[in-house]
């Protein structure tokens, strides 16, 4: 059995890309080059921008989020890029910046932030962006009663937890095995 997995394994890795078919590949592409080239006039690119432009949500808001000590919410302004996640305390109705995305994310040619987990206690919240593209994450850990901010990580891969007793953090680390990005 072992061996006729082998001799099957082996066959799918002979299927190779004729040279013929990436002529063709090279030739369509262009053949698409030209013709966006000549037939995308400026009044057109404008109008598609506008378009695009219309389509987009000025302003947005999540609803909040309730939790025993605190409520959370994620808003973007108009003309903003990226938005600010708050927290509002449920005794006080005092709201703060938990998160400001806006303001990680200046002078960075990339960012790419995934979701929140915040602790059981509600005393941390633990995040990681991604700010080169390549899906290697700088991980952070924030307590939110002081504001302190910690980096945990630079060679985050993504995959984070709080534990249920809000005593430990969980994550994945990349190394050198990973491989790249597609």
């Amino acid at each position: 059995m072992a061996n006729k997995t082998k001799k099957q394994h082996k066959q799918c890795r002979k299927k190779t890309v004729k040279k013929s078919h990436i002529s063709e590949i090279k030739k369509l592409n262009s053949n698409y080059d030209d013709f966006i080239k000549h037939n995308l006039s400026k009044s057109f690119q404008n109008t598609l921008v506008k378009e695009f432009n219309n389509r987009n949500i000025l302003d947005y808001s999540t609803v909040p989020t309730k939790n025993n000590k605190y409520s959370y919410t994620y808003t973007i302004k108009k003309n903003d890029n990226y938005g600010i996640y708050y927290y509002t305390s449920n005794e006080t109705n005092k709201t703060r910046v938990l998160i400001n995305c806006k303001k990680m994310a200046k002078n960075k040619t990339f960012f790419n932030m995934n979701e929140l987990d915040i602790s059981s206690d509600e005393t941390y919240v633990a995040f990681s962006i991604d700010y080169n593209g390549d899906n290697t994450t700088t991980l952070y850990l924030k307590n939110i009663d002081t504001e302190k901010e910690t980096v945990v990580t630079n060679k985050g891969g993504g995959g984070y937890c709080i534990s249920p007793d809000s005593k430990l953090l969980y994550y994945v680390i990349c190394d050198s095995q990973r491989p790249d990005p597609l």
